[in-house]
């Protein structure tokens, strides 16, 4: 077959991704996404001269898939000091990466740790180096012997922020490998927000068509059809959308549930108190906030000259439903940063309610990125690799080598 017409649905990185490589093996896909635009969860606002990604979101540097397809000069990335600022007994505590920037002092300083954690921490790097455990990442970190104090200041939140997620009940398998990235790389942020990550990856598409505002509403052996009641015939179809989505489009299968969060953006003139680029956790566990983060410290294009931004977290649900919840985070951050309310301007809030997959258990779909063989059915993205990144780069990669070694062999 000299032109097979390879059909994928949804433009987020896992779609992206995958169009990129059928492109480099010679073929010409074409891209339905039922948004506006491509990116999927990942989306940047520019509201009153601010950026506003959808969602506090980093990438990882040190993500292998990443590094493969980009360029950090590209993107213009800058990264976010390694370590953590803490909130506890209502003093905040600095916590450097102890790879990166040992410091004695500041680890006798911090009162959430303990004699024996650092030893704890050597055991569970061992532990998961002799085979991954099958348990939670909580029931991991305490098996290795981390002292409640630690867990609660430090890893809950931490983590807790990554996963979406405070009881910690992730796999461990995979709060390990993303524990390896954070320690040995560095949290980043694109000069043009985090959009501009598949904005990028997009611009390299030279035969592809993608085609926005169109949503695939069943797919037929031979083809899609969409909710305008056109149809496109296809010879090989890719799923790359989220769970939920694809529980639609394939027949028997239940959607997976999802971890919620709430992001608040607020802005705040930069001459009134000595921010700090460290990301800041709630160790204490008091109140709505789990994370902030003044983005402009970072990345200064993120806001206009002279204003900060400050991107806030809430990842307790019982927060996010609070009916006070923007007057409740605005008193907490006047707390923290004892400056009074007038300071900080709330800019937008952001409810996104299928923000990522719960990881308790293994994706839908685990690896099975051929679904059907005689509809030639492919899925790739949250379905088939965890939640990431990196999961949906190389889940794209792996269905666009698996359809070109299916039509070389035809």
């Amino acid at each position: 077959m000299s032109h097979p017409r390879i059909n994928i649905v949804g433009a987020g990185l896992a779609g992206l991704s995958c169009a990129y490589y059928l492109e480099q093996a010679g073929f010409q896909p074409l891209i339905y996404e039922r948004d506006g635009r491509i990116g999927g969860r990942i989306q940047t606002d520019l509201f009153q001269g601010f950026l506003l990604d959808r969602g506090f979101q980093v990438v990882l540097n040190n993500y292998p898939e990443f590094k493969t397809l980009f360029s950090p000069s590209s993107l213009r990335l800058k990264s976010i000091p390694s370590g953590a600022r803490i909130y506890w007994n209502k003093e905040w505590f600095l916590l450097d990466n102890p790879l990166k920037h040992l410091s004695l002092s500041q680890l006798k300083n911090a009162p959430f740790i303990q004699q024996g954690d650092w030893w704890a921490l050597a055991k569970g790097a061992w532990r998961a180096f002799q085979s991954p455990p099958n348990e939670s990442t909580e029931t991991f970190l305490r098996e290795c012997g981390l002292s409640d104090a630690f867990i609660h200041a430090f890893w809950r939140p931490f983590f807790g922020g990554v996963f979406l997620e405070l009881p910690l009940q992730t796999q461990a398998k995979t709060f390990i490998q993303l524990a390896k990235y954070f320690a040995t790389g560095l949290a980043c942020l694109p000069e043009q927000g985090m959009q501009a990550i598949p904005a990028d990856l997009a611009r390299r598409l030279k035969r592809t068509k993608i085609f926005t505002a169109q949503t695939v509403q069943a797919i037929n052996h031979r083809s899609l059809i969409l909710t305008s009641g056109e149809e496109a015939l296809t010879d090989a179809t890719v799923i790359a959308t989220s769970g939920l989505q694809a529980s639609h489009l394939i027949k028997d299968v239940s959607a997976p549930r999802y971890e919620t969060v709430t992001c608040l953006y607020f802005t705040v003139r930069t001459n009134v108190y000595p921010f700090s680029p460290y990301l800041h956790l709630n160790g204490s566990g008091e109140g709505p906030i789990n994370n902030v983060l003044f983005n402009h410290l970072i990345q200064p294009s993120y806001a206009p000259v002279g204003h900060g931004l400050v991107s806030v977290s809430v990842v307790d649900p019982e927060w996010q439903s609070h009916a006070q919840l923007t007057q409740q985070v605005t008193h907490q951050l006047c707390e923290w940063f004892e400056l009074s309310e007038k300071e900080w301007r709330h800019l937008k809030t952001y409810r996104i309610l299928q923000a990522l997959p719960e990881q308790t258990r293994s994706p839908l779909f685990a690896h099975q990125y051929l679904w059907n063989a005689d509809q030639q059915l492919y899925v790739c993205g949250e379905t088939v690799e965890e939640p990431s990144i990196n999961g949906a780069l190389y889940s794209g990669r792996q269905v666009a080598q698996k359809i070109a070694a299916h039509f070389r062999n035809e």
